[in-house]
This record gives structure tokens, C-alpha cells and sequence, in this order.
């Protein structure tokens, strides 16, 4: 709950509560109503600033990402893409919430890039390539930072992570 503070205050309490729900019936409803929302979302008549707006729904992405159902994570793709693609370029967001963002769901999408799972391996990687191709990511230098370091024992020991991070270097 404490993880999705923002997006509660922006999507309101019953619809993350829907979108974290263990029914992917419910969750996906709950999907669309947060697409819904971002993609009508105007700074003129929102209370919200288009950073908060970026921080509370890269909460919810980084949970849908995470998710174990493919249709759940393809929600979470769809709305990696509609935020990277569309929303930063409508609003004026602040760099310093864009690099967060972009860390945060890098992460958990190189997570998902190693799972054993061959569509959602090509899904997670086929949008990290996406991110890295977007002018507005690729100039801030947080996603070439994040797949050139290192791996430690502590974060993952996957040959496959390594493998995931060095296929995604060439992008």
C-alpha cells in the first residue's frame, strides 16, 4: 500500500485496489480505467502536476509488469509504452521524475526479461529496445547506466541477466 501511495491519490483507492486484486477479470477492468485516465489527463484541468501524475502511474506499472498473467503484463507494457511514447511528450515532466521512472521500470522489465517464459522474455525486451530508441529516454543516460553495470551476487547471479543486458547494449 505504501509502494503506491501516488496512485492511489491519482487513480483513486478502489481502482488500485481492483488493479492489485488476485482476479485478472477485475485487474484487467481496472487496466483500462487507468489507461482511461492517463490518456485524458490535461494538466489545465487536473489539480495533479504531470510529474505526479508520471510517478503515481509507474507505481502501478511497475506492479502490472510483475505480474504473473500474461495479459496482466501485457497491460503493464501497453501502458509502459502509452507513457513513454505519448504522455512525456504531451506534458512538461520534470527530468529528475523521468529518471526515476525509467529506473524503476527498466528493472523490473530486465527482471521479466530473463523469465523462462519465451513470449514474455520477447515482450519485456522488445520494449526495453522501444525505451531505448525514444530520443527523450535514450538523452537522459539513465538506461545505458543501468545495462552497462555490473551485476553483484546480491541483485541476480543469471547468466541470463548478463545476456538480456549485453543483447540490449547494441540498441
Amino acid at each position: 500500500r505504501k509502494e503506491l501511495t501516488m496512485a492511489i491519490n491519482i487513480y483513486s483507492d478502489d481502482v488500485i485496489a481492483r488493479a492489485i486484486n488476485k482476479s485478472p477479470t477485475v485487474k484487467e477492468k481496472a487496466c483500462e480505467e487507468i489507461k482511461q485516465n492517463l490518456a485524458s489527463y490535461s494538466e489545465n484541468t487536473s489539480q495533479l502536476k504531470p510529474g505526479q501524475m508520471l510517478r503515481g502511474t509507474t507505481q502501478i506499472i511497475t506492479r502490472l509488469i510483475r505480474d504473473k498473467v500474461w495479459s496482466i503484463f501485457g497491460h503493464g507494457v501497453e501502458l509502459t509504452n502509452r507513457l513513454y511514447e505519448t504522455f512525456i511528450f504531451k506534458h512538461p515532466v520534470p527530468n529528475k521524475e523521468l529518471v526515476i521512472s525509467v529506473e524503476k521500470i527498466l528493472k523490473e522489465l530486465l527482471a521479466r526479461g530473463c523469465d523462462t517464459t519465451e513470449r514474455v522474455m520477447d515482450k519485456a525486451e522488445a520494449t526495453i529496445e522501444t525505451m531505448l530508441q525514444n530520443k527523450k529516454l535514450s538523452g537522459l543516460g539513465i538506461m545505458q547506466e543501468l545495462l552497462s553495470e555490473p551485476l553483484s551476487s546480491a541483485k541476480s547471479s543469471s547468466p541470463k541477466m548478463a545476456l538480456v543486458k549485453a543483447e540490449l547494449m547494441q540498441y
